[in-house]
């Protein structure tokens, strides 16, 4: 577990998939990151994805204004069931590199 250091307290979004609450939220936010971290593509990926969670499949945090919200899924569950890669967020494959 990793210690906030705003508040002090234990910190468990590390372990969290990033989920949002719409895709244009999810869209923008990525397109900020892709600003601020040239490489990021290579870190967390390139692609959107959608689907549905239902309380079965593991705890939702609290949704942040900007749509952000952690999920924690439940050792059960197979969100590659319900979930689709619907969009490549980097258009031209260069910018990829």
């Amino acid at each position: 577990m990793l210690q906030d250091i705003n508040t002090g307290k234990g910190n468990t979004s590390l372990l969290a998939l990033s989920c949002f609450s719409t895709t244009e939220k999810a869209e923008l936010f990525y397109l900020n990151l892709r600003k601020a971290f040239k490489n990021i593509a290579s870190t967390i990926g390139d692609s959107l994805s959608e689907g549905i969670l239902c309380n079965e499949d593991g705890r939702k945090a609290k949704t942040a204004s900007n749509g952000h919200f952690d999920f924690y899924e439940y050792e059960t569950c197979d969100l590659n069931k319900t979930f689709q890669i619907t969009k490549n967020l980097i258009e031209n494959k260069d910018e990829k590199d």
